[in-house]
């Protein structure tokens, strides 16, 4: 699909840019909740999970169609932090010897590897809302708390 990628309608809301007329009165609107950690994530992967879930819980944008997306951000984290590590253990260039016999010194694959899952992560992070720049674009409204007392002089009225 050419163009921006469409934005979700509670983000619209919360940004004050949803038009009238643009609604769509169909589109799904799942739960926010907390989904447990799934058992086949790497070890990484498992406690980025949890600390991810519960940011996005406190942020009360996670819903149930998100399982899957928070899923491939975690990996992806994951997958970083461990190529961050083999940079830092084996650097940024490797030496390898040519067909001739000679040092040649070359740039280690790792890095770029590093790279790509860095815009990857950063893509993830955005779409979650979870880098300054994302956040600042949402103008978050309270969520009125009910009044326990108003619901049960509610009820007796009917």
């Amino acid at each position: 699909m050419a163009g921006r990628p469409r934005k979700p309608s509670a983000l619209k809301v919360l940004q004050g840019t949803q038009r009238k007329d643009r609604v769509n009165k169909n589109e799904p609107k799942p739960p926010a909740i907390k989904t447990p950690v799934p058992d086949y994530l790497s070890e990484i992967g498992k406690q980025a999970y949890a600390e991810f879930m519960e940011i996005l819980h406190q942020m009360q944008i996670f819903t149930v169609a998100d399982a899957p997306n928070l899923q491939q951000l975690v990996e992806t984290w994951a997958e970083w932090r461990e190529l961050n590590e083999l940079v830092k253990k084996n650097g940024f260039t490797i030496t390898q010897i040519t067909a001739a016999g000679e040092p040649m010194v070359r740039p280690n694959p790792e890095v770029m590897m590093r790279s790509d899952a860095s815009k990857r992560l950063r893509n993830l992070l955005t779409d979650f809302g979870m880098t300054p720049a994302s956040r600042s674009k949402v103008s978050a409204q309270e969520v009125e708390q009910a009044d326990p007392l108003e619901e049960f002089m509610a009820r007796k009225r009917k």
